[in-house]
């Protein structure tokens, strides 16, 4: 009696081995890893370094942002030129010293859409033509939506750190190559300050006056359509008389 019982239970043993081994055979590998092995997709911003873990303290004299052209030359002076293998119509930063580029947009932007001043880069993608963005200088990658145009595609902006001393808070940028325009950057508030037919670039200064904007803009475009593009006027604010820069 005891040997026939022996039997069903070896057999009981024999099927359990079974199943065991075949689950273990069908589960997919890795379907369930350990917490501390999984990862975090890669950022799809790409740059020639990693974004710092803090800004570092960068010398702005001794560097500066540029838009890679065919000719890059034709922007930046000799002693500033970088690698040929920059790509066109990119937004880098270059170290005078070292020669070394930084990638600050990893596409295309408008290549006349960007300004700097001592701590930021303000630029436009050309997939977001409406969208300035900023990017403090030493952290490339960590890109701000600052402003959003409701005036039509950002075409150019006046470079605050060269020309603009004093007023460096205000963002002076070109919308739909006709509307000169300032941005208060502490309170986000835009305004108007010109229209003309066409508008490559233009800017104002601070007033000689002691006032914080001058009385004139200085713009290159078109007052109207027989105009050259390339022709070049003032604008008095208060008279709202277009005159012809004859300074040249």
């Amino acid at each position: 009696m005891k040997k026939w019982l022996i039997f069903p239970v070896l057999l009981l043993l024999l099927l359990t081995a079974c199943q065991t081994v075949t689950d273990s055979e069908t589960k997919p590998a890795g379907s369930t890893p350990p917490s501390s092995s999984i990862k975090p997709p890669p950022s799809s911003m790409s740059v020639t370094t990693p974004p710092p873990t803090s800004t570092p303290e960068f010398d702005v004299n001794d560097g500066r942002a540029f838009v890679t052209h065919d000719h890059p030359s034709v922007e930046l002076s000799p002693d500033w030129i970088p690698p040929s293998d920059c790509l066109v119509n990119h937004l880098y930063w270059v170290v005078k010293s070292t020669k070394e580029c930084i990638l600050i947009c990893d596409e295309p932007i408008y290549s006349r859409a960007y300004a700097t001043t001592d701590t930021h880069i303000y630029f436009v993608k050309e997939s977001e033509p409406t969208k300035i963005y900023a990017a403090p200088i030493g952290d490339f990658a960590n890109h701000q939506l600052l402003y959003e145009s409701p005036y039509g595609t950002v075409t150019y902006m006046s470079n605050l750190y060269y020309y603009t001393t004093g007023i460096e808070n205000y963002l002076q940028f070109v919308a739909d190559e006709k509307k000169f325009v300032l941005l208060d950057m502490t309170t986000g508030e835009s305004t108007v300050f010109m229209e003309q037919y066409y508008i490559g670039h233009a800017y104002i200064s601070p007033g000689e006056d002691g006032s914080l904007f001058a009385n004139w803009i200085w713009f290159e475009g078109k007052h109207k359509e027989t105009d050259s593009p390339y022709a070049q006027f003032f604008y008095n604010r208060e008279t709202g008389e277009t005159t012809p820069d004859t300074s040249l």
